[in-house]
This record gives structure tokens, C-alpha cells and sequence, in this order.
């Protein structure tokens, strides 16, 4: 998941991180008397289990430890995620309920008629914690070359016959043939496992997963990394150039993991939560374990996050549109 975004300056990222590393090391305690007062709820709209509950766990406990308070996770599955998002949105905007998202905050818009809640006035973007880029992964009995140009060039020599293999709806798989201008059968299954499945056993031609995914499947030889879609390689895979690298700068995208708090919730204790947030993101230990899970921290102020947000909103209503794609009633 990674979400599409413009392209960022990586040296930049390093030196925000390291400059929020440096800076918030020293920063001073936050005004508990004033902020927060009472049990902190912790907004999850996925079931437990995976990656984002993991990561939004991992928050939970750091923020109880450094505000001395109760934070509970409140896991509130279902619909894509517009339960918990929508459980976010209609709470009291006092500070004391966050929500910790993947990028279901941002694709749901553009996939749902009806969400429950306003994505724009009553969601509002904390802090941007973390992405994970995608691994363009081919089937080598297809493609035994392996490189992006070859496969981008056999699926434009042979429209919808490529088929790509995708967990859920398949958003970022007609992402990637919006950019890439290619025509290709979409083939969903149920979970990322299932994907990873059918790509091994040659039932589809490509799979764009996480790392996690991948990186096992890889010593079998039946499938091979061709390109990361983030700006730079992933340490796990130092031999896989990114898209840029291959010759597609334009397919750039990693899922979000972020904070997020109900509309109405005041600037100042929006930035408070800010500064937390990214406090815990430069500890080197939630650093560790974010790699761990396939993540990279990323730091920043709240409003950077927002526009970022907007514009991935609309980047992903483009995609369906792009891809006719029918929005979910």
C-alpha cells in the first residue's frame, strides 16, 4: 500500500527523519495538565492481526508510555475499513480518539457511493507515520528476462492478456495500467496469501505485494522481482531497481500508515499530537520494528500530511474513473 504520491525527495526524508531524531530527543514533556485528560482511544478500523494493527498497537503503547495515560485499542472492522473510519468520524473531537489507517482512508472515497462520513471535514490527517512501497513481482515461465520494460512491452504487444493477480478490489493493480498504458485482466483474490499463491503456481503473470509477501517466494525461482515502486531500493532487495531505475518514474506509489482525529479537533492539540507522534516515530526501537514489518518512518507536520492526503483522494478517484472501475453502493 503504499497510496500514489509526487515523487519526494529522498535525501530530504532522511534529513527530516534525522532532524526529528535530533530535535524531539530534547524536547520537553508534553503539558499533560492540559492535554490529554482521560482514557485515549485508539481507533483501529481493521481486524487484528495484520501489519497496520500491528504498527497502530505499537503507537498505542508508546503514546501510553509517554503521556502516562490509558490508551485502549479499539479494533472496528468491516466495510473496507468505513466502519472504524466512520467510528472516527462522528466521535468527539477532544483529542482522545485517533485513528491509526492504512490507505483504505484515502482509496475508499474513490471506491465507495456511500461512505458514512465526510473523508475531508470530519477526518483530518495527524502525522504520516510510515509507508511500505509495493515489489512489481513477474512469473519467470512467462518472462524468463525479467525486466519491467519486457513485461510493460509483451502486455502492450498483447492487450488484456496480462494478468495480474490482486488481494481485494484491485486498486493499485489499475493504478498500474492507468500509468503504464497497458491493458490487462484483473484476477482478485481474497487475500494478499492467495495472490502470492497464484502467481507461484503460474495461474498469473505478475502480483505487485510487500515485501513480506515476496521475499519468500523469491528462492523458488518461479517468480522474480523486477522493480520497487517507492524512490528508493528496499534493503531487503538491494538488486531490485526501482521503477525510475527501469524506466517508469511515473509509477511511483507506497500504502500510507497514519494518524488521523474527527473534524472540529483543535489546532493546538493537533499539533501536540503531532509532535508526539513523530517523537515516537524517531525512537530508534519503533524504527526496528517498522522495517521489521516492511515499513520506512516517515515524520512531518500535520499540515504537509493533509495536502498529501487530499491529493492522494484524488489521484485514486482518477484511477477509477481512468480504469471504469464501478464504485461499491
Amino acid at each position: 500500500m503504499t497510496t500514489p504520491h509526487p515523487p519526494r525527495d529522498p535525501s530530504r526524508r532522511r534529513a527530516a527523519l534525522a532532524l526529528a531524531a535530533t530535535a524531539l530527543a530534547g524536547a520537553p514533556a508534553l503539558a499533560l495538565a492540559e492535554y490529554p485528560r482521560g482514557t485515549i482511544r485508539a481507533v483501529v478500523p481493521f481486524a487484528p492481526g495484520g501489519s497496520s494493527d500491528a504498527l497502530a498497537r505499537l503507537y498505542a503503547n508508546k503514546l501510553a508510555a509517554l503521556w502516562d495515560r490509558t490508551v485502549v485499542v479499539d479494533n472496528r472492522a468491516g466495510a473496507s475499513g468505513n466502519i472504524g473510519i466512520a467510528a472516527l468520524a462522528k466521535s468527539k473531537p477532544d483529542g482522545l480518539t485517533i485513528m491509526f489507517s492504512s490507505s483504505a482512508v484515502t482509496w475508499n472515497p474513490a471506491l465507495f457511493n456511500k461512505l458514512g462520513f465526510d473523508p475531508i471535514k470530519e477526518v483530518i490527517p495527524v502525522a504520516r507515520l510510515a509507508e511500505s512501497q509495493q515489489v512489481i513481482n513477474a512469473s519467470t515461465s512467462r518472462f524468463p528476462t525479467q525486466s519491467l520494460r519486457e513485461v510493460i512491452q509483451w502486455a502492450k504487444e498483447r492487450p488484456g492478456k496480462l494478468n495480474l493477480a490482486a488481494s481485494g478490489v484491485g486498486l493499485v493493480e489499475a493504478y498500474f495500467a492507468v500509468k503504464t498504458g497497458i491493458e490487462v485482466e484483473i484476477i482478485r483474490y481474497k487475500s494478499s496469501a492467495e495472490a502470492a499463491r497464484a502467481i507461484l503456481s503460474g495461474e498469473c503473470d505478475l502480483f505487485l505485494g510487500s515485501a513480506l509477501n515476496i521475499v519468500p517466494l523469491l528462492p523458488t525461482g518461479k517468480v522474480r522481482a523486477v522493480a520497487v515502486t517507492g524512490m528508493e531500493r528496499m534493503s531487503v532487495l538491494p538488486q531490485v531497481p526501482t521503477t525510475a531505475e527501469a524506466g517508469y518514474p511515473d509509477i511511483q506509489f507506497s500504502y500510507l500508515f497514519g494518524a488521523f482525529v474527527p473534524g472540529g479537533t483543535p489546532s493546538d492539540v493537533l499539533r501536540e499530537l503531532n509532535v508526539a507522534l513523530n517523537r515516537i516515530t524517531a525512537d530508534p526501537s519503533v524504527v526496528a520494528e517498522m522495517v521489521k514489518l516492511g515499513w520506512t518512518p516517515r515524520t512531518g507536520s500535520a499540515e504537509a500530511f493533509g495536502v498529501e492526503y487530499r491529493a492522494e483522494i484524488q489521484e485514486w478517484k482518477d484511477v477509477v474513473k481512468r480504469a471504469k472501475i464501478d464504485p461499491i453502493d
